[in-house]
């Protein structure tokens, strides 16, 4: 995300007046938007991408299903789900 100075932001959208606003809210406005909006784009894809992750995690803790015996080990499934988070915070499915 660009550098967004968020507190001079505040300050100049708590000073824009109801009437004719601010040349300079109208201003830092213009470039501020378009950046804010990237990043709830990205903030929502990485949303996006760490459900579908936690998704397939809870999936290999109850792989075997509601009232079935697994035959692999805890340790297995342990591993396998740590391995899965680690992926997930480097960027990877």
């Amino acid at each position: 995300m660009a550098d967004i100075d968020r507190k001079a932001l505040r300050e100049l959208a708590e000073a824009a007046t109801p009437g004719p606003w601010n040349a300079a809210f109208i201003a830092a406005a213009r470039e501020a938007v378009p950046a804010l909006l990237d990043a709830l784009d990205a903030a929502e894809s990485e949303v996006a991408r760490l459900r579908a992750t936690l998704q397939r995690v809870a999936a290999m803790n109850s792989h075997s299903g509601p009232g079935a015996h697994c035959t692999c080990s805890q340790r297995e499934r342990t591993d396998t789900i740590h391995a899965a988070i680690n992926r997930a915070r480097k960027g990877g499915t």
